[in-house]
């Protein structure tokens, strides 16, 4: 019982946080997922009588198209200029890839 009890409360919370998100950003949302941390309060018999529960939203982010990236001839590119196809440096171990498709987490 006590499990159902703190499953209710997390989904309320989480569509509560959700509700004042979309409410301050104009629907806009950039977010993966909820982190969800809950400490026991008060225990009776073994059993957990009051929780409290914080939760904190996981937002994706982007680098800002004036990022430098390094092509595979050794010059640089804004982000923004990057095209599909281009070869572009992904790690220090020189290793090149070319760019198939862009996501960003903020439609725009």
């Amino acid at each position: 019982m006590t499990l159902i009890l703190l499953h209710t409360f997390i989904i309320m919370a989480i569509r509560n946080y959700e509700s004042s998100e979309s409410s301050n950003n104009n629907g806009n949302s950039n977010v993966l997922g909820y982190q969800i941390t809950c400490s026991c309060m008060s225990v009776s018999s073994s059993v957990c009588m009051q929780y409290n529960c914080g939760i904190t939203a996981q937002q994706a982010s982007c680098f800002a198209g004036a990022s430098l990236i390094t092509l595979a001839d050794g010059t640089f590119k804004s982000l923004a200029d990057v095209q599909i196809g281009d070869q572009v440096l992904v790690n220090r171990n020189n290793t090149i890839e070319p760019i198939t498709s862009f996501i960003h987490a903020k439609r725009q």
